[in-house]
């Protein structure tokens, strides 16, 4: 009987669901294969967790209200969306009410203990897995190492690192939560510590060779993160000195990350690749867009705002066309993986959206709008509220315990989710790991919330340290 429980158990479903997901993140097509091939078993096993939990009613919390509306909108709406509904559709709408289910709720009876235990077997597990593909994705850049097949290319793309990954936006969000993970297990004196140094390392090493811009964005709240944690609080900084070491921070990261990329790239530069003309932070059209604001706001506007979509790869046209798409369904939206059919429908002269790449918005609220219409829209954003104000309440109660940290290491990798999710792929992506284990650990901190509220022992207060 011992056994058979096992099956019922989260933590054993979500090991295997990190695997699964980060299967998705790798690039599946380029080797021939449409569909995760273990798809089957994760549905399966989740129908079998949630009767079992719909059976003793352990599923139960208020919180989940407005995510579980944003996720059954999202079904109905895909559902409902048969002109464009393929079967990926349908698969990505449920795997999304699965995460909410099994991947961020927690039953209200789960143990500290076994919170604990949870995310001592994750974060080496992550680890491993990440430095696994991330070592192998640096092994290709500088070995010049780039392959097309079935329509995808891994390895080196022009000056930016793929690697085996489908998508180096999302792995690189990816490597910073690896990163941060592997932080924390040094620091918590894990098993084989030194391979989370290493592990650190390549992470890093991954995200600045990728060129990615929004994740530098992530580098810098981490730093200020630490600056604030280790001198400005510590040492009592004026709000100026804060301002101006933060700004001097950013400012070391964007040029730094650029200043080691560039110099890197030298070693498959000399095996034959190629360098683009154009920088990817395209400084001087920043300062030109500056320049003609400055001039003529109203007669320059037009012309600024052309250079800042080619600046930004296309954001501000597909913010037009993401328009577009939610109008043909306001209230539900168009549903999951909808994005791109319902679009070329809508505009067929639309660039941005000829490109195979782009299946989003790339805008978490905007994303909620067009796939769940105002329904899902208002329902996540109510949820969203929610949590900062959740993330105010667990910080607050736990400042002077134990628990201060693993709250702070929760926040660190939910916000560097929510950063991508404002850029790139975001957290509605069951095809990007970094999504679902920012699902993990924000319903880590739910749970936390609410039952530091009971007035835990003290024996109970140190049992996750």
């Amino acid at each position: 009987m011992q056994k058979w429980n096992m099956i019922f158990e989260r933590s054993y479903f979500r090991l295997f669901f990190i695997f699964v997901v980060f299967l998705n993140t790798l690039s599946l097509r380029f080797w021939g294969i449409e569909r995760n091939p273990l798809y089957p078993i994760v549905f399966i096993w989740a129908l079998l967790i949630i009767g079992h939990d719909f059976w003793y009613a352990s599923w139960r919390r208020a919180y989940f209200g407005p995510l579980l509306v944003y996720g059954v909108t999202l079904l109905l709406a895909t559902l409902a969306n048969t002109a464009y509904s393929t079967l990926d559709s349908y698969l990505i709408a449920v795997l999304q009410l699965i995460i909410f289910f099994l991947v961020f709720l927690n039953p209200p009876n789960r143990s500290l203990l076994s919170i604990r235990q949870e995310m001592r077997l994750v974060i080496p597990w992550v680890s491993l897995l990440t430095f696994v593909a991330s070592s192998i994705s640096l092994l290709m850049f500088f070995l010049n190492i780039s392959l097309t097949r079935h329509g995808m290319t891994i390895g080196l793309v022009g000056e930016r690192l793929f690697g085996i990954y489908f998508n180096c936006n999302p792995a690189a969000f990816l490597a910073c939560i690896s990163m941060v993970l592997s932080i924390w297990a040094f620091r918590q004196r894990f098993m084989f510590r030194y391979f989370y140094v290493l592990n650190s390392v390549v992470q890093l090493l991954y995200i600045i060779l990728t060129g990615c811009r929004s994740v530098l964005l992530i580098l810098a709240f981490y730093s200020i993160c630490l600056l604030y944690v280790k001198v400005f609080r510590r040492y009592g900084f004026s709000h100026l000195k804060q301002v101006v070491l933060s700004v001097l921070t950013v400012v070391t990261i964007v040029f730094g990350a650029n200043l080691v990329q560039k110099t890197l790239f030298i070693i498959p530069q000399l095996q034959g690749a190629k360098v683009e003309v154009e920088n990817r932070f395209q400084f001087a059209r920043l300062e030109e867009i500056m320049v003609m604001l400055r001039e003529d706001p109203l007669g320059h506007f037009e012309e600024a705002a052309a250079i800042a979509d080619e600046v930004s790869s296309g954001r501000i046209e597909l913010l037009d066309d993401s328009l577009k798409i939610w109008k043909t369904a306001p209230l539900l939206g168009v549903g999951a993986n909808n994005f791109r059919a319902v679009g070329l429908d809508v505009d067929p002269s639309s660039t941005v959206l000829q490109g195979a790449q782009v299946v989003h918005s790339h805008h978490v609220f905007l994303e909620a709008l067009v796939t769940a219409g105002i329904v899902g829209f208002v329902s996540f954003l109510l949820f969203f509220v929610q949590s900062i104000l959740t993330f105010w309440e667990a910080l607050k109660k736990t400042s002077k315990t134990s628990f201060y940290a693993v709250v702070m290491l929760c926040l660190l990798i939910v916000v560097a989710e929510f950063i991508g999710s404002l850029f790139d792929y975001g957290i509605f992506y069951v095809y990007s790991l970094s999504a679902t284990l920012a699902w993990q650990f924000l319903g880590y901190v739910y749970w936390l919330n609410d039952h530091l509220a009971e007035d835990l022992t003290c024996r109970d207060m140190e049992a996750i340290d």
